[in-house]
């Protein structure tokens, strides 16, 4: 906040660009995985995606999330990953549930440690 307060403006103006800010960041969260989602529902093919970089990226974000809630730190630093996790889990399930490939194992797996 220094930069916004060597202006001299006054903490309600700063504060309220701070919100607007974090708000904005949500909203970008929310809009990063929908196109593909919408794509996914709208042609109801999975085809181009894989099971195993969606995985490894749905892991990541549930980890990441993990840490910061863990750690105590405030929704709004790590808020937008929560939302991309929630969209990655959405695609997970759609590429499940659409896909024709056999991946053994792999989904039971990947169950069993997401919820350890």
């Amino acid at each position: 906040m220094g930069f916004l307060e060597d202006l001299g403006l006054p903490p309600e103006l700063v504060a309220l660009a701070l919100n607007v800010l974090n708000g904005s960041m949500f909203l970008g969260g929310i809009l990063v995985k929908l196109p593909q989602i919408i794509n996914i529902g709208r042609t109801l093919t999975v085809k181009g995606f894989s099971e195993v970089s969606l995985a490894t990226e749905f892991l990541a974000c549930l980890s990441y999330c993990a840490y910061n809630l863990k750690m105590g730190f405030p929704f709004k630093t790590w808020g937008e990953m929560a939302l991309i996790a929630v969209q990655v889990g959405i695609q997970m399930v759609l590429y499940w549930s659409l896909t024709t490939e056999r991946s053994g194992g792999f989904r039971w797996h990947l169950g069993r440690l997401a919820f350890c």
